[in-house]
């Protein structure tokens, strides 16, 4: 994985921590471990979609 990648996935986890972080405010706290598991989710999605990009 280049630069360019290690870069991209960054981006998207700084985009995912700040909607995290904006919707987690005016949550109640179980509501808030979900939104943890779905960011952890979609963090996964990102680096397997990033593990395919590097295959190609």
């Amino acid at each position: 994985m280049g630069i360019e990648g290690i870069n991209d996935i960054k981006a998207k986890l700084d985009v995912a921590n700040k909607v995290m972080s904006k919707i987690g405010g005016h949550m109640s706290g179980k509501s808030q471990v979900v939104m943890c598991r779905v960011v952890r989710h979609m963090v996964a999605l990102i680096r397997c979609d990033q593990r395919r990009e590097t295959r190609r």
